[in-house]
């Protein structure tokens, strides 16, 4: 409009008077706040010579608007990001009342005074970028240029940053950013050969359900690691204990190999297909390097461990306290214990990191109990099935000694469901711990 000198008007060109440009850009203004993307048509009869600045003196022709509406899942899609502690920037070419309007049916902040334009940005000095991208959530009437130096300036104030692009100039931008996400339908091969992911339908909420699979995996990892950690610490630390404080080995070789091969690899598995934890997208992000398991953890699943042991020990030295002809009984019992220790940890660890195992679905995971009924059938066999009992070394036990050992067996899991309990109080709701 501003290259514009006259109208067409009727078939006929009449000059632009002031007030018709006026007109023009309220009009402009009305469709960009009714969410339309405006597109202004204008002509010039051209006979000069090539290399000449054409596009100046042109005849308006007219408007259109374009309908381009929110695909209805990316509110809420929008708003599990703001639940999971991620910040949704827009960044757009369209006029600022369009992205504002836009931005107001997704749920955005979309004042006109939070809006930042390319103009505003290039007038920018010093700390202004830096101080601009705290606050604003809407960048319009944008260049790939502005969106590197949005980028630029976000990692500044120390974000990881996810930037989306379709065009060959967007290309800058998505190298620069942390993940760089190109879009699969309208996005150029340039783009997504430079990106870092690739969303095949072109949804937002397709990012969105690839953070929350991303944390899943990334939980669901935790716990199995957390439950081998915790199984073989308490292992270790039963044999030596026994080793020395001078007793004879709780376990032989062979129950142990058969723990780690039958008993632990199935519950790690398990928990490894776990389904998604219901607080999953209310927490914030982890911090950048953050190791899977801290100092904090380390030291729970070794208490965990210990009282694993302490439990084995315990009974294994009871029965070895009635005389010699129960050393083999002994033997049995702390096999025992130290298995059935093993499933019910595995049940601990499942579920929720912050609520009890009951809130969200006790059977939620038909593969955990699979793997646990499997390991305590495993065990009872192998003290009731004669040829099993020879090759273990075991002997069959009443129905009173199996009472004793899933009643000690109960401790280590009910250490770690009261862990969890605890933390959960301590928490906010909405704003669970890293």
């Amino acid at each position: 409009l501003a290259r514009c000198t006259r109208v067409l008007r009727a078939g006929a060109e009449v000059s632009l008077s002031a007030r018709e440009r006026e007109i023009i850009l309220g009009m402009i203004h009305q469709l960009g706040r009714e969410a339309f993307r405006v597109l202004g048509f204008a002509y010039r009869d051209w006979d000069g010579r090539p290399g000449e600045n054409a596009e100046e003196d042109l005849v308006f022709v007219g408007l259109t608007g374009m309908m381009d509406p929110p695909r209805l899942e990316a509110k809420s899609a929008i708003e599990a990001c703001h639940g999971a502690g991620i910040r949704v920037i827009m960044v757009t070419g369209d006029n600022p009342e369009t992205a504002g309007a836009i931005a107001r049916e997704l749920g955005l902040s979309g004042s006109m005074e939070t809006i930042v334009t390319g103009a505003e940005m290039d007038a920018w000095a010093g700390d202004a970028c830096l101080r601009s991208v705290r606050e604003a959530t809407i960048f319009a009437r944008v260049s790939p240029q502005h969106k590197l130096r949005i980028v630029n300036a976000l990692q500044a104030c120390g974000d990881v940053v996810a930037m989306t692009g379709d065009g060959v100039n967007d290309a800058p931008a998505l190298v620069k950013a942390d993940i760089g996400v190109a879009m699969g339908l309208t996005g150029t091969m340039v783009t997504k050969e430079v990106s870092d992911m690739v969303v095949t339908d072109d949804n937002f909420a397709s990012i969105e359900r690839a953070v929350e699979e991303g944390r899943v995996i990334y939980d669901n990892i935790q716990k199995s690691v957390k439950y081998l950690i915790s199984c073989n610490s308490g292992e270790l630390v039963t044999i030596t204990i026994a080793v020395i404080g001078g007793l004879m080995s709780p376990l032989s070789p062979l129950q142990i190999l058969w723990m780690n091969v039958m008993t632990d690899s199935p519950p790690a598995l398990a928990l490894a297909m776990e389904p998604r934890d219901p607080n999953t997208m209310k927490r914030p992000p982890r911090r950048p390097g953050e190791r899977i398991l801290t100092k904090h953890s380390m030291m729970m699943l070794f208490i965990t461990g210990c009282i694993m042991a302490l439990g084995t020990l315990g009974v294994f030295a009871i029965y070895l306290a009635s005389g010699a002809e129960y050393a083999v009984k002994a033997n049995t019992m702390a096999f025992s214990v130290i298995v059935i220790s093993q499933m019910f940890l595995a049940i601990a660890f499942s579920g929720s990191r912050e609520m009890s195992l009951a809130e969200p679905g006790v059977f939620r995971n038909p593969w955990l109990w699979l793997a646990v009924i499997f390991g305590i059938t495993l065990q009872v066999l192998i003290t009731w099935w004669a040829p099993l009992r020879v090759l273990f070394g075991t002997v069959p036990l009443t129905p009173a000694d199996w009472f004793l050992a899933f009643v000690v067996s109960l401790a280590p899991g009910l250490v770690v469901g009261g862990a969890k309990i605890l933390r959960g109080r301590r928490i906010a709701p909405g704003s669970a711990g890293l």
